[in-house]
């Protein structure tokens, strides 16, 4: 058990493992009364921090069957690695800078690992970075102000991961590309942000080329990230492997909200919210300094909301989401087994469906991105990067495409009603508090306070379909009726 306040800076040993029935423990010295109601309480967390240049702080690389819980892991410094110019300054190798690189590490050796209750937050680095090697759970979490992504799981070599399944759950990644103030004097205690054209690395999750991964995502967030939110966009090697994202919310990302790479056999996307306000860190924000942004571009960088990738016989259901946008383009959809792609191991997806039902999707015309790739009167919706191949029955290059029981509203780029697909509609869903403007109009600020609840008189109310996997409980863990309705709540 660890006291309060201790600090390393000394090369860690090995975490010796436990075993299957009886799990090594590292535990905060509050570690029983560390949480209250699901809630991490942060003021019984034992702090870890490291100074002087140490790589990391927790060193998890080869553990195995080990829990950690009840940690704050964080630095005592703001100097910066990422990100040009620096500021305040960057930090010098051997010097006075009480600063670490990354705070855990993990490797391909590392599984049935549990952190829970954690807050990892101000490296100049990573917040946990490396790949993985069988199961690794991180519940309660908060990986906050990093100056790099926020969890990387390239540790600098793309090395493989090995049965890697990744479980994040009731956790929130934020401010990732941020570099945090210290000692705070801030509400939100970012001194300076950076994206990738700026020499920074921003994605709240990121993952190289080569990975392999399943991922369960469950009560989540990534919001405020300089990049992507969730980036699950190069799982491109072996599996198949599956994805589970569900009652989760992105939003305020300067990329994609969601992204994902073609390797998931099997995806499970329902009852999440994301708000692709991909320019809202170039605006202020309330408690943090007026200068965090002076330095930070690459806003809209990814130009869509919700991309994912396909092989020839994924099966991916995309239902009872709400997702509202400003980005050029919403759903952005390759065929990596398409001729001519890159890697293709195929001949096409003919053979992969979509099953896309009682989803809320809603566009704002916002003129700020008409030099971002966007267009006057809204975003496109639907995107399909490789053409259908001759004769294809649904008209894409993806075989199968299930779509019933959706709204559509604010659609530009071309985009008409559906009338070949059950039950769409492109009205209105009266949401609580809906922003109004649009076009000449549009205040992106009046997303800040977007409520994405409906109203009870709303189109989208009691008006889904029952599918197979339809949650029994809505967003807010409100019992879903039968039928459902659209969109991630119920009214």
């Amino acid at each position: 058990m660890l006291r309060r306040r201790r600090q390393l800076r000394l090369l860690q040993p090995p975490i010796p493992a436990g075993t299957a029935s009886q799990h090594t423990r590292i535990l905060g010295e509050n570690y029983a009364s560390c949480n209250s109601g699901g809630v991490t309480n942060r003021s019984q967390l034992t702090q870890i921090f490291g100074g002087f240049g140490v790589t990391e702080a927790l060193n998890l690389t080869g553990a195995k069957y080990v829990d950690v819980e009840c940690l704050e892991v964080t630095r005592h410094s703001q100097c910066i690695a990422f990100g040009s110019p620096a500021v305040p300054a960057g930090c010098v190798s051997g010097s006075a800078d009480d600063y670490d690189s990354d705070g855990i590490h993990t490797d391909n050796t590392t599984h049935d690992l549990l952190m829970q209750d954690l807050w990892i937050h101000g490296h100049i680095g990573r917040g946990i970075k490396g790949p993985i090697g069988g199961l690794v759970t991180c519940l309660r979490c908060d990986i906050a102000f990093n100056g790099g992504a926020g969890w990387d799981f390239d540790d600098g070599s793309a090395t493989p991961m090995v049965n890697g399944d990744w479980h994040f759950l009731y956790s929130t990644i934020e401010w990732s590309g941020c570099n945090q103030e210290y000692p705070a004097v801030h509400a939100i205690p970012v001194v300076s942000c950076y994206g990738q054209s700026d020499g920074g690395y921003g994605d709240g999750v990121g993952t190289p080329h080569g990975t392999g991964l399943s991922a369960t995502i469950d009560h989540s967030k990534f919001i405020y990230n300089t990049q992507d939110g969730l980036d699950l966009g190069h799982i491109d090697t072996g599996g198949p492997y599956t994805l589970s994202i569900t009652n989760s919310i992105a939003y305020s990302n300067s990329g994609g909200s969601f992204k994902i790479g073609g390797n998931f056999g099997t995806a499970m996307i329902t009852n999440n919210v994301a708000i692709g306000d991909c320019m809202r860190l170039s605006a202020p924000i309330t408690g943090a300094p007026s200068t965090y942004n002076a330095n930070l571009a690459d806003f809209c960088r990814a130009d869509d909301t919700f991309p994912f990738d396909f092989r020839q016989n994924s099966q991916f259901t995309i239902s009872n989401n709400t997702i509202v946008t400003y980005s050029p383009t919403i759903f952005d959809i390759s065929c990596w087994d398409a001729p001519g792609v890159q890697g293709a191991n195929g001949n096409g997806c003919g053979g992969a469906t979509l099953n896309f039902h009682d989803n809320i999707v809603v566009g704002y015309d916002n003129p700020a991105t008409y030099n971002l790739g966007g267009q006057q009167g809204g975003p496109g919706a639907w995107y399909f990067q490789e053409p259908a191949p001759s004769g294809s029955t649904s008209g894409t290059v993806i075989g199968t495409i299930n779509r019933s029981n959706n709204i559509y509203y604010g659609m530009g780029h071309g985009f008409t009603c559906p009338t070949g697909y059950a039950s769409e509609k492109c009205v209105t869903p009266d949401f609580i508090n809906q922003a109004t403007g649009t076009g000449s109009t549009f205040t992106a600020s009046e997303l800040d306070n977007f409520n994405f609840n409906i109203s009870s008189g709303s189109a989208a109310a009691g008006t889904g379909i029952t599918y197979t996997g339809v949650p029994a409980t809505d967003y807010n863990g409100v019992s879903r009726p039968n039928p459902p309705s659209m969109g991630a709540v119920e009214p």
